[in-house]
């Protein structure tokens, strides 16, 4: 298992390999599967806040092909607050008690992140839209030995449904 200082390392670095990574967005998202570019504009996007527990909740996913597709990476985070312009990491706990997660579906399987970063740099409560870049490493939670890497992800203008 990772230690502390391991995962700090790694969250570092890929900070570093972010803030590098630029991508063209023509399309709503793009990122990378295993070095195989992904690009579209078929998402969904909701946000809810749970009265019950005091969270906000809030999910995407970008589909790899059409809607009804079972290939797609998933972001979702989950805290005291509103999502704000910052960096969030999967696997701890960010300001406002927020956690972060990814996950990637292909062909049914589900693929759990391991370690993931995503870079909110615009968060706009009024159009109810989000822009940022991510990237993070998954394995099947059928066959561990299983592993996608998506990198160099980038969104821009993922309006998002209020439930």
């Amino acid at each position: 298992m990772w230690s502390t200082i391991h995962k700090l390392m790694a969250f570092t670095l890929v900070v570093i390999i972010l803030s590098g990574c630029k991508k063209d967005l023509n399309y709503r998202y793009a990122f990378d599967v295993n070095g195989a570019l992904c690009q579209g504009n078929n998402y969904t996007a909701f946000y809810q806040y749970d009265t019950a527990a005091g969270l906000h909740e809030f999910v995407a996913d970008f589909y790899i092909g059409s809607v009804s597709d079972t290939n797609y990476v998933q972001l979702s985070f989950s805290g005291n607050n509103y999502i704000t312009v910052g960096t969030y990491y999967s696997g701890i706990t960010n300001p406002g008690n927020t956690v972060c997660s990814f996950g990637y579906y292909k062909n049914h399987i589900y693929y759990n992140n391991i370690i993931g970063i995503v870079q909110v740099t615009q968060s706009d409560t009024v159009a109810h839209s989000l822009k940022g870049s991510f990237q993070f490493s998954a394995l099947s939670n059928v066959n561990p030995s299983d592993s996608v890497q998506v990198t160099n992800g980038a969104f821009a203008g993922i309006n998002y449904v209020i439930e």
